[in-house]
């Protein structure tokens, strides 16, 4: 029986993990979430559990769904305005340098809605030093759509990718990603794809599995790991306590 993916799906903490799963070029594809993945926002409002609290909360009040998602878009499109950004682990620089060396094509899959975050997110990127931006290779039929703007209207009015960024609304990732290869006429030989959350991870890889592409997941948890730390820091009472005045 032919391997349709090699269904290799690691639980890690470490960016410099994802080069032992990637070879010199040939096809190959790497795609990295942002959010908990590249980077980290430093603003409550950012967060997914902030946005999914506040969500039911407006439909506890009686909002549909997408009328209490536009009522919290402003709110958040204000926070990632002026929020602070750090890498989740700074060794994605080198791991973005070594890729380019190998030819390896490198693209970013956001969950974030671009209509509203486009600015914010490539601001975030240019403070954290990372670029997604395409350089031309000679594997793919139609080079230019990687290079600039392409929107997905089959799959969301506000789905598009730009500048190697593809802004999915929350949308199936691995239905995106599929979407994206018959528009830029491309077929990646091995995908490697890099999430903090495990519901895309699969998604992705089911999407391979389907398309008969190779595939090596990786569910990213530095961000939770540090934090389930903290919490277990905090349990054993190491964590630093504040000095009281006396």
């Amino acid at each position: 029986m032919s391997v349709i993916s090699k269904g290799y799906m690691n639980e890690n903490s470490y960016m410099k993990d994802v080069l032992k799963a990637v070879g010199y070029g040939n096809g190959e594809l790497v795609v990295f979430d942002l959010d908990k993945t590249v980077f980290e926002v430093l603003a409550e409002e950012t967060t997914e559990a902030w946005f999914f609290s506040n969500i039911s909360a407006l439909m506890r009040e009686g909002y549909n769904e997408q009328t209490a998602k536009e009522k919290l878009l402003p709110i958040i499109e204000e926070a990632q305005r002026d929020a602070r950004v750090r890498l989740v682990d700074p060794f994605i620089l080198d791991v973005m340098s070594e890729l380019r060396k190998r030819q390896v094509r490198v693209i970013a899959v956001t969950a974030r809605t671009g209509s509203v975050l486009e600015s914010a997110t490539f601001r975030q990127l240019r403070d954290t030093g990372v670029s997604f931006v395409q350089v031309e290779y000679e594997d793919a039929e139609a080079p230019d759509l990687w290079l600039g703007y392409c929107e997905f209207p089959e799959l969301y009015k506000g789905v598009f990718y730009k500048d190697g960024v593809m802004f999915v609304d929350g949308k199936d990732k691995g239905i995106a990603l599929e979407l994206f290869f018959q528009k830029v006429s491309y077929r990646p030989a091995h995908l490697v794809f890099v999430d903090d959350s495990l519901h895309n991870v699969k998604a992705v890889q089911k999407m391979a599995e389907r398309l008969n592409i190779p595939c090596d997941g990786f569910h990213f948890t530095c961000v939770d790991d540090k934090a389930a730390a903290l919490v277990m820091a905090d349990r054993r009472g190491e964590l630093a306590q504040p000095s009281v005045p006396v």
